[in-house]
């Protein structure tokens, strides 16, 4: 028996075991206790277990530094706003050229909130991927400890406790990273005056409502996690495919996408910035549930062709299509913020707007700063890709440890299942980032058609360029683990 399956056998639970008979639970100390040794036997565990709870604690640490400074940065916005004196020289500019500085202001709220809106579902996917982490990988153990007498409430409480834990220690260790970075901001300007730390500083109501949101999401997860692995007594020897994608899934997405632009423009006037982030939010949400109604469809096209690798990728798609599609759906975000991105004007020339007239210029000053913040929110997509990625491509890995070891007991070389792995990864990786990049550029359409027409194809090509090579290095660093998990040896009945 594997050293972490020891650690759970030797542990006592009377308070458990007397519970059986009657409605009590385990005492909550006793639930400490045992998760306690839960977490020290996973960080022990040569499976790579270890791995997942960092991995765990860095995501929630990624979401919430990126949470807390996009936050950061509409309410410097909004402050500006409401305080004019912090930024003179923008305000005399707008006086000067006839422009109502209250507007101008306005205008940069909303793309800040819209940017907010393209990535809030980033961080909930991310968040989301750390929670589902902790559950899966903790399923062995949470069967054992029914087996001894704990019942299933007691199971679900460790096991958001655990995930509490790690959301509470990401958000800490975040929020850490927010504080040290924040002097870094004054490098940029924006409305003609440089951003200070104090600024970018949120106020304590709203830190406070940040990391809420943060924790909160983390065991919203854990527990929707649970749901899909629901522990029972005799779940250690319990192993069934996921379940098949529905039809129903496109048809919400399609009513979304088609309804959008008819409810924004049912909306008032004074509303419709907010809706226009609502339906951005909302339309993401659909394309990821459908996501992987479109991969399950992928799969049956790859299981016709020829070749051992193809017919297995397919296979190993269609046995779990939404959690395929969980591994790649990230990048698909980021390609939507990208085709989104395609048709704002990211190609305005400063020496044009220099020789234009006041007009001119001060518009032209007003693209610019959005381009910043277009940059901005790109690169913050970048970053929370870049984690979702590894920390899925490496659950991925261990949850297929015990399949890879026995292909290889077969004869099947090494170099096989990472073929496999890395079809199963790029295949639905590419209906991904076509997907997400049509769409955001179908709905950037729709929403900044007022603005000037840019050429926005650099900036696609330059999104799907990076998403691969972040997905291949995410890839290659999975290797290692790979080669390591082939060599575990365990009895099956372990």
């Amino acid at each position: 028996m594997s050293d972490s399956m020891d650690t759970v056998a030797t542990v006592t639970v009377p308070a458990a075991g007397s519970s059986r008979g009657t409605a009590s639970s385990a005492a909550p100390l006793t639930l400490v206790r045992l998760t306690a040794r839960l977490t020290r036997a996973r960080l022990a565990a040569r499976e790579g277990e270890g791995l997942l709870y960092l991995a765990s604690v860095l995501a929630h640490t990624v979401t919430t530094c990126a949470a807390l400074s996009v936050a950061g940065g509409t309410w410097m916005l909004y402050s500006r706003g409401r305080h004019p004196e912090r930024v003179p020289v923008w305000e005399a500019e707008a006086q000067n050229t006839g422009w109502d500085f209250d507007f101008a202001a306005s205008q940069y709220v909303v793309l800040s909130l819209l940017a907010c809106a393209m990535l809030v579902p980033a961080m909930v996917s991310l968040a989301s991927s750390a929670a589902v982490l902790g559950a899966r990988g903790r399923e062995r153990r949470l069967a054992v400890l029914r087996l001894v007498g704990l019942s299933g409430g007691d199971v679900t409480r460790m096991s958001l406790l655990d995930a509490l834990v790690q959301s509470v220690a990401g958000a800490v260790i975040g929020t850490i990273v927010y504080l040290v970075a924040l002097p870094a901001w004054s490098a940029l300007t924006v409305m003609g005056a440089r951003i200070t730390a104090g600024e970018m500083l949120l106020p304590l109501r709203l830190l406070a409502a940040v990391l809420m949101g943060v924790v909160a999401v983390g065991q919203a997860s854990a527990w929707r996690g649970l749901r899909q692995i629901r522990i029972s007594p005799l779940g250690v020897s319990r192993r069934a495919n996921g379940p098949r994608a529905r039809v129903w899934r496109v048809i919400v997405f399609l009513l979304t996408l088609f309804g959008a632009p008819w409810i924004i423009s049912s909306v008032p006037l004074q509303y419709r910035a907010f809706a226009i982030c609502a339906m951005i939010v909302a339309v993401i949400a659909v394309f990821d549930l459908a996501g992987s109604w479109f991969v399950q469809l992928l799969a049956r096209g790859l299981a016709l062709l020829r070749g051992p690798v193809m017919r297995w990728t397919a296979r190993r798609i269609q046995a779990g299509p939404a959690a395929t599609w969980h591994r790649v759906s990230a990048m698909g975000l980021l390609a939507f913020i990208g085709g989104f991105m395609s048709l704002m004007p990211l190609d305005s020339d400063t020496g044009t707007a220099a020789e234009a007239g006041s007009v001119e210029a001060f518009v032209y000053s007003m693209l610019w700063d959005f381009n910043k913040g277009a940059v901005i929110t790109l690169a913050f997509g970048f970053v929370l890709t870049a984690t979702s990625i590894f920390i899925t491509q490496a659950s991925g890995t261990i949850e297929r440890a015990e399949q890879s070891r026995c292909l290889h007991r077969m004869g099947a070389p090494a170099s096989y299942c990472l073929r496999v792995m890395w079809m199963e990864a790029y295949v639905p990786l590419l209906l991904a980032v076509v997907g997400g990049a049509g769409l955001g550029t179908l709905m950037s359409s729709s929403f900044l058609s007022g603005l000037p027409p840019a050429s926005g194809v650099p900036v696609v090509l330059g999104v799907i360029v990076v998403g691969l090579i972040l997905t291949a290095l995410a890839l290659r660093a999975c290797h290692p683990l790979h080669h390591r998990l082939l060599g575990v040896k365990e009895r099956h009945n372990d």
